[in-house]
C-alpha cells in the first residue's frame, strides 16, 4: 500500500523497490574529554 495525506492506495509489491525513499542517520559523538579521558595537567 502507498500511503500519502490520508489517502490510501493498493500498489504492487513490484513498485515498492522503485519508490523514492530517504533516511537520516544520526551518529551521537561523546564530548572530547569523555573520548580521551580527562586531561590533566601537572
Amino acid at each position: 500500500y502507498e500511503m500519502q495525506d490520508l489517502h490510501v492506495a493498493e500498489t504492487l509489491p513490484q513498485m515498492v523497490a522503485l519508490s523514492e525513499a530517504y533516511m537520516q542517520i544520526y551518529e551521537q559523538q561523546q564530548p572530547l574529554e569523555q573520548q580521551n579521558g580527562p586531561q590533566h595537567q601537572y
